[in-house]
């Protein structure tokens, strides 16, 4: 198996997610089986590849822009690249930025 990048996300990121779509503290005890869960930091941001939006244009708030920020790890070949390809829904724009990703290792001389 290569996954290549990997996207960090922690069970606590879960919970968040949980929590911000309003299911309840019992309900999340329920499926992470553990009664430590810290509910108090609801957030609908899950770094994950997948994105989640929820629009309600009858507020005032409403913003056709929705901005996400991923995290990933490079656990492929030290000198990878990767390029973003996205399929959006119809009448949705989407851009990714940066829209390629590109790592090397530099080699370092260390004197002693």
């Amino acid at each position: 198996m290569d996954p290549g990048l990997v996207y960090d996300a922690t069970s606590q990121d879960y919970v968040n997610l949980r929590s911000a779509l309003n299911v309840t503290e019992h309900q999340i005890k329920t499926i992470t089986k553990s009664s430590s869960n810290d509910c108090s930091r609801a957030s609908r941001d899950l770094n994950y590849s997948a994105f989640i939006t929820f629009y309600n244009a009858n507020t005032s708030s409403y913003s056709p822009i929705k901005k996400f920020r991923q995290t990933v790890t490079n656990v492929g070949d030290s000198t990878s690249s990767y390029k973003a390809e996205v399929t959006p829904m119809e009448g949705f724009d989407v851009t990714v930025v940066p829209d390629k990703l590109t790592f090397s290792v530099r080699e370092v001389e260390i004197q002693a």
